[in-house]
Order: C-alpha cells, then sequence, then structure tokens
C-alpha cells in the first residue's frame, strides 16, 4: 500500500511510574500531517512492533484520528 502524502509518524519509548499502565516504559506513536504533530498515541503494554504496525498504519492512511 502506498503511503498518504503529508503523513509521518514517528515511534518512541518513554518512561513511566505508572504501573497499570503495563510497567516502567511505554511507546508512544507521533502521528504527523503535513509536518505538524497531529496526535500523540499511547500504547502501555504493547511492544515495539506494535508501535511500528501503528505507524505504519497511519502513513498508509488505514487509520484516522482519534476524537473525543
Amino acid at each position: 500500500m502506498d503511503k498518504v502524502s503529508g503523513r509521518k509518524a514517528n515511534v518512541r519509548l518513554v518512561a513511566t511510574d505508572n504501573v497499570a499502565a503495563g510497567g516502567d516504559s511505554m511507546y508512544v506513536v507521533d502521528l504527523y500531517e503535513n509536518g505538524k504533530l497531529v496526535q500523540s498515541r499511547d500504547l502501555p503494554g504493547h511492544n515495539r512492533h506494535y508501535a511500528e504496525d501503528v505507524a505504519e498504519n497511519w502513513e498508509n492512511g488505514i487509520i484516522q484520528l482519534l476524537t473525543e
């Protein structure tokens, strides 16, 4: 699948002291559109492969922004 123009994602590991969130660290995926950060998704309890899949799915247009 081709990447959607203007979409990028960054996977990062952040420290947390929230044991309920899955330990002492978790992955976060920052979602960018046209160079602007539009959303960050915390992924407590998930591994790097899952986070990379989220990033790839964003870049390919499979997932959309979460709205409250």
